[in-house]
């Protein structure tokens, strides 16, 4: 199969077998959310159309967060719905654990890029930059 066809094939994700997150593998808005069309809807984002095909309808005044951190995942089991205050207080930044760093630093080593780093572990490329040049506050390089 070519051209067009060919690619409405390719998995919309990809999953991660460590971490079991469900990685969106195409279009990404740009904070980094999956995003999609839905037939008569338009553009909608990713993890609100698979919570909902998979848990249900997202209830009234709850947004859906991630237990996992990472944006760009769609597992419907790392997909919770949560009050507004609920969000605020947890805070919109993804933390990277230490083992999260160890593995983005062998990545990188290893020639992946900023970019791709950054979507996967849901985190700004800036952030990456960070531990990947050793500017992480509490993790060097020889921590690896």
């Amino acid at each position: 199969m070519h051209g067009h066809n060919a690619r409405l094939q390719t998995p919309p994700y990809w999953v991660d077998p460590n971490r079991g997150c469900w990685l969106w593998q195409r279009a990404l808005s740009e904070g980094r959310y999956g995003i999609m069309h839905v037939p008569g809807e338009g553009l909608r984002m990713a993890h609100r159309v698979f919570y909902e095909e998979h848990v249900g309808p997202i209830p009234a005044g709850e947004e859906i967060t991630w237990t996992c951190g990472n944006r760009s995942c769609i597992n419907p089991a790392h997909l919770e719905a949560v009050s507004r205050r609920i969000v605020v207080r947890r805070g919109r930044a993804t933390k990277l654990s230490a083992e999260d760093i160890r593995t983005v630093r062998v990545l990188w080593r290893d020639g992946m890029t900023d970019e791709t780093l950054a979507r996967h572990f849901g985190v700004s490329t800036t952030r990456i930059r960070q531990v990947t040049r050793g500017k992480d506050a509490g993790t060097t390089f020889e921590d690896c």
